[in-house]
């Protein structure tokens, strides 16, 4: 029994570590998040659609009503300052802010598609429990205060904790975003370091 509920304990771990990378470089470098600066940051759904129904976010509120909207607004709200408090907690260079006039860049999360996860599938036992949480595509974009951009990044399949209310899958799904990015531009600055030492 106890080799069973060391096993479920573990699944969660090894799940992270077969699931490869969710974060890439699509363009620029990534050493402008190193900077001790300030960032404003924007969250654009502007082109996001619902993954596997090639429905744009905007018409899926439309369809399900003023009650629907009115959560998913919730939901954004709390989980984009879950996603701020996070990052800037273990960011070793730029922190992120929603409003500043003295920012010398500007983070922009744009998303592409989103699935809000199955709340069904999220009452699965531990070790399962990624089943049903939201899963978020899309870019994080840098630019500077001229509009000039610096880097962007490609995201992929982040995909938080299930739950059964859409304020607590999109808290999850940004807490996941948050960690793939953290430990992804720890890992392009090691290798960065590796690359120099090379050089010398």
């Amino acid at each position: 029994m106890k080799k069973v509920l060391s096993l479920l304990l573990f699944l969660p771990f090894l799940t992270s570590a077969l699931a490869g990378n969710t974060i890439t470089v699509k363009s620029g470098e990534t050493s402008v998040f190193s900077f001790s600066e300030e960032a404003t940051i924007t969250f654009d759904y502007s082109k996001a659609e619902i993954e596997g129904k090639g429905v744009s976010l905007e018409d899926y509120f439309d369809e399900k009503g003023y009650k629907k909207a009115a959560q998913w607004e919730r939901a954004k709200e709390f989980s984009h300052k879950e996603f701020i408090k996070r990052y800037n907690k273990k960011s070793p260079g730029l922190k992120l802010v929603e409003e500043s006039k003295s920012a010398k860049y500007n983070v922009d999360i744009q998303i592409r598609a989103i699935n809000f996860g199955n709340t069904l599938k999220s009452l699965l036992p531990v070790g399962l429990h990624t089943e049903g949480g939201a899963v978020l595509y899309g870019r994080i974009i840098v630019k500077d205060k001229n509009g000039t951009e610096l880097c962007i990044l490609k995201f992929s399949n982040v995909q938080g904790l299930g739950s059964t209310g859409i304020e607590a899958r999109m808290m999850f799904v940004y807490q996941q975003l948050s960690s793939d990015l953290l430990k992804f531009l720890k890992k392009s600055k090691s290798s960065q370091s590796l690359d120099e030492d090379d050089d010398e």
